[in-house]
Parts: C-alpha cells; structure tokens; sequence
C-alpha cells in the first residue's frame, strides 16, 4: 500500500490466498508447466502459486476446470488447508472442519465472518505455525490412530522454536 498500512478488512481472493499459502509452506517458487485451470491463464499473477499448490494436493479448483481466482475465499475453506497441512484430516472427517480448527486451535482471535480477510488469514497463519500437529499414536493393521502432538508446524518446517516470556514452546 502507498502509506505503507495494512488493510486488514480486506477480503481474501482464491488466487491471493494461494500466493500467500506458497510463502507459508515456505514451497520454492518455480514455473507452473501444467495448466490445470481455464480460468487461469499462464500470465496471471498467482498462475505459479495455484499451479504449484494443485501439483502438491493443497488447492484444487471449483469444477468444470476453474479455479475461481477473483472469489473471495472463505474461512472454512482456509481452515481445510490448514489443517491438512497440520496432519488433522481425519479429525476433521470426523469433527467437522470448524471444530477440528478449534481444536487446532487455529481459530484463536479470529472474526466471527465467513469471508476470509487479510487479518485473519495472518492470525489463521500465526495460529499454524505455533499449532501442535497430529501425529500417529498408534499404528495398527486394522486401525491407526492419532494425537496433537507437541511438535508445532514452525518447528517442523523451518526447525525454530517458539519462546514466549522466557518459556520454549515446541
């Protein structure tokens, strides 16, 4: 922004989410070679970020081979990828997404909107990044189950540590 301020209402675009999810994952930027999309074009802005992200699972389009780019993503939505990331799929199949982010605890200070804003999609990232993820408990033939874990996303991606008032949270 010129004043150098942040709109923090802003309301979140598909394609804008995508640029800002590639960054999070902390994925190298390269060239998209696939087109997955009839709606977006090679010379789009965020053609590399939503061709990267669907070559690896974590987006994928609206149907009939569009993405959406220009519609405002929603928490719920977001929450989805979050908690993929975070290893709680199948916690959310069986919880429902919204209280799977609650209990992810993703859902800390975050508005009551359904509509995904630039504020809360840093809060929803911060909020990931110090999130415990799920790990496996238990691995058996017939059934594996899981745990939040004490590992945190930030950790595991980036191998750093979390300090608040003088106390390590891993």
């Amino acid at each position: 922004y010129g004043d150098l301020t942040l709109d923090r209402s802003k309301e979140v675009s598909r394609a804008d989410f995508a640029v800002y999810l590639r960054k999070f994952i902390n994925l190298e930027e390269t060239n998209g070679t696939k087109l997955y999309y009839n709606d977006v074009s090679k010379n789009h802005y965020a053609y590399n970020d939503i061709t990267l992200l669907t070559e690896y699972g974590y987006l994928n389009g609206v149907g009939n081979n569009l993405f959406a780019p220009e519609e405002k993503m929603n928490k719920e939505n977001a929450y989805s990828v979050f908690l993929n990331l975070l290893g709680y799929n199948l916690y959310a199949q069986q919880n429902g997404i919204i209280e799977a982010a609650r209990y992810a605890e993703l859902t800390d200070g975050i508005s009551a909107n359904k509509e995904l804003t630039i504020g809360d999609l840093f809060l929803i990232m911060y909020n990931a990044f110090l999130a415990d993820c799920f790990e496996i408990d238990t691995l058996g033939t017939k059934s594996t189950t899981y745990t939040k874990g004490d590992t945190t996303y930030l950790y595991q991606t980036r191998r750093m540590m979390y300090f608040s008032k003088g106390t390590g949270q891993i």
